[in-house]
């Protein structure tokens, strides 16, 4: 089963204390045991808000610990991840906003401004959700253990990428779990990955397959 969700179960209950990532920003480690319990927080939290799965998400943050936790507990929960490029000009930003559908919108505290600014300019209502990426944890008042995390499939969309636009308008680009997942086994194979390496990566999703 090639889904977010599988290979992140898989790593938890095989090796929950096993590092899966660490911020040098911090030092601190974010363990596959605890990415699937944030994971499945993070979807109680956005369905207590009214969310679906299928729906969009957003994020506007620069790399760090909780960017690579939701980044990875959004696809987790079956929701679509569409990142937003920081380098976006304001009528790209508010294209981005508006062509991807986004439901919400996780954003770190430096680009607030920029992002409260082109929601003014769309004809809708987008949540937004303030992080602190180098934070341990977001969501502390709410229980992972309080609702059932629905199936994903294979074939379910998983991230939403666009390109950075400069011929034209940016073009979006939907990938299914199945697209995801096989990037990462890929990659892995080509540098021959162990299970005794780390990789230094921005990209979180390439991360996960089983040999890493």
């Amino acid at each position: 089963m090639r889904t977010v969700r599988h290979y992140i179960d898989m790593r938890a209950d095989a090796t929950p204390d096993k590092a899966y990532l660490v911020a040098p920003e911090t030092g601190r480690e974010l363990r596959y045991g605890r990415l699937r319990e944030d994971a499945r927080t993070l979807f109680y939290f956005l369905r207590k808000k009214g969310l679906r799965q299928g729906e969009k998400v957003s994020l506007m943050a620069h790399n760090g610990y909780q960017a690579a936790d939701l980044f990875l507990g959004l696809m987790y929960g079956g929701f679509v991840v569409a990142p937003i490029n920081l380098l976006a000009q304001s009528t790209q930003l508010e294209y981005l906003l508006d062509h991807s559908d986004t439901s919400l919108v996780f954003v770190a505290e430096p680009y607030r401004e920029r992002l409260a600014s082109a929601l003014k300019k769309i004809n809708r209502l987008v949540e937004v959700v303030v992080i602190d990426v180098d934070a341990e944890t977001i969501f502390s008042d709410f229980d992972a253990t309080a609702t059932a995390v629905p199936p994903v499939a294979e074939t379910d969309e998983a991230l939403l990428l666009y390109t950075s636009g400069t011929t034209g308008v940016p073009k979006g680009v939907v990938l299914t779990h199945r697209n995801v997942i096989s990037g990462g086994l890929f990659t892995g194979e080509a540098h021959e990955l162990t299970s005794t390496d780390r990789v230094l990566n921005s990209l979180p999703l390439y991360h996960i397959n089983g040999q890493i």
